[in-house]
């Protein structure tokens, strides 16, 4: 109602409440990272709705959007809902089923002798799909958020991957994505101001009712769900940008209503996060013990490569018999190795285990790379103990490799070796 009051016309009004209205995924899950609740079951519970409300807000607009210029007959809703229908699906396929089970990422690891193959192909299946996404009037941000909810368990094994996949999105895209929103604006006048307040009281109300209706039905703490939901982040300006330079042959918002509106969110953005932080419990931190801290600073001191000299090195060529390699792992107790090319540059890991079930003409025939291989976990020579520790914990390898400046390996380190040396340190 209040849309249509600013806009004066049904659809617009329809469009820009579906925007003003939803919340963003991305901004909450920091906010519930930053306030400790990331892991709790109030966090997943609050995710979880901003999520569905995220998707069924760009689904609506989506509709719309493809709907807007066109004679409204059964026939054209049957459609563009079938073309809708389509977009998710291939998105959920391609997301759940085919990258995960035929396992394609793996054997980009082990096939292309690149440590940023699998980075490469990530980014190519995000822009790829979002563009098909964007044919149909499906926002792509959206399509990147399935991807990222299907791949979750991939990226928590390899946390490098996602670590680059982050620093390349919230330094690079981001910065320039919200440079571009301001180029539409109009220059801010007082006529400007009450729209924007409009859009500020009623999408922060909208969003805080709903939040207190749903902490019901998911049991969360009524004002905290209300501000959870209310977050707001990049996906609704995307929109706005979409029905702000649409070529459909009907405008669905001018630049004053995108100025309204955007500024309307960005104070959302803003006060949504402060006021959710008021609900939110203090998370104790307990403090490291005096034996702890001690330990600590001796693992700091101690670099990778210090520890990697005084072990043998668990490696093997990629285009060794699997035989000799899974051989080399027995006789040295190790459960995995390092998967080198012909540079002896680190690009794979084989693990023991997935060795095991195969039969004794696969081992005979086989070569390294057409077994399966996880992702190679790399450190630099320099780097702390400490570190190695952290990354054991968050990849699941049982091997992280050591290589000098040019990439090249220098070493192994054993996950039980980073525990030995603990122990011998707890000792001492």
């Amino acid at each position: 109602l209040a849309a249509y009051l600013l806009f004066h016309g049904y659809l617009q009004a329809i469009v820009a409440g579906s925007i003003i209205g939803m919340s963003s995924a991305g901004p909450l899950a920091r906010l519930l990272m930053d306030t400790g609740l990331t892991r709790s079951d109030e966090g997943s519970a609050i995710f979880t709705e901003v999520v569905l409300i995220e998707i069924s807000a760009v689904i609506l607009f989506a509709f719309l959007y493809d709907l807007a210029g066109k004679p409204i007959t059964p026939l054209s809703i049957a459609f563009i809902a079938a073309q809708l229908t389509l977009t998710v699906a291939a998105t959920v396929l391609f997301g759940r089923y085919l990258l995960p089970k035929p396992k394609i990422l793996e054997k980009v690891e082990s096939h292309i002798q690149a440590r940023e193959g699998v980075f490469a192909v990530m980014v190519a299946a995000i822009l790829i799909l979002g563009f098909a996404g964007q044919i149909v009037g499906f926002n792509s941000a959206i399509v990147a958020l399935f991807l990222g909810i299907f791949l979750r368990r991939f990226f928590e094994s390899r946390p490098v991957v996602s670590e680059k996949l982050q620093a390349f999105t919230y330094g690079f895209f981001e910065p320039l994505f919200f440079a571009g929103l301001g180029l539409y604006f109009v220059r801010i006048t007082l006529q400007l101001v009450p729209a924007t307040l409009t859009v500020f009281a009623v999408g922060l109300g909208s969003s805080v009712l709903l939040g207190f209706t749903l902490s019901k039905l998911y049991g969360v703490e009524p004002l905290r769900n209300a501000f959870g939901v209310s977050v707001k982040g990049g996906v609704d300006s995307a929109l706005l940008v979409t029905a702000l330079t649409a070529s459909i042959g009907v405008k669905l918002i001018n630049h004053f209503e995108y100025s309204a509106v955007a500024l309307g969110i960005a104070l959302i953005a803003l006060s949504a996060p402060l006021l959710f932080r008021l609900r939110t419990p203090i998370i104790s931190v307990k403090r490291p013990s005096g034996e702890k801290r001690i330990l600590r600073k001796q693992l700091e001191n101690l670099s990778a490569k210090e520890v990697a000299q005084t072990l043998p090195t668990v490696s093997a060529r990629i285009d060794e018999p699997l035989r000799e390699a899974a051989r080399r792992c027995w006789d040295q107790d190790a459960r995995g190795a390092v998967v080198v090319d012909q540079d002896n540059r680190p690009v794979a890991t084989l693990i023991l285990r997935d060795t095991i079930s195969m039969s004794e003409t696969e081992l005979d025939t086989l070569k390294v790379y057409e077994a399966p291989l996880a992702q190679a976990v790399i450190v630099p020579e320099h780097e702390p103990a400490l570190r190695l520790a952290a990354l054991f914990r968050e990849s699941g390898v049982p091997i992280i490799a050591v290589v000098d400046s040019e990439g090249k390996l220098v070493g192994t380190v054993l996950e039980r070796e980073i525990l030995r040396r603990i122990l011998k340190t707890i000792e001492e």
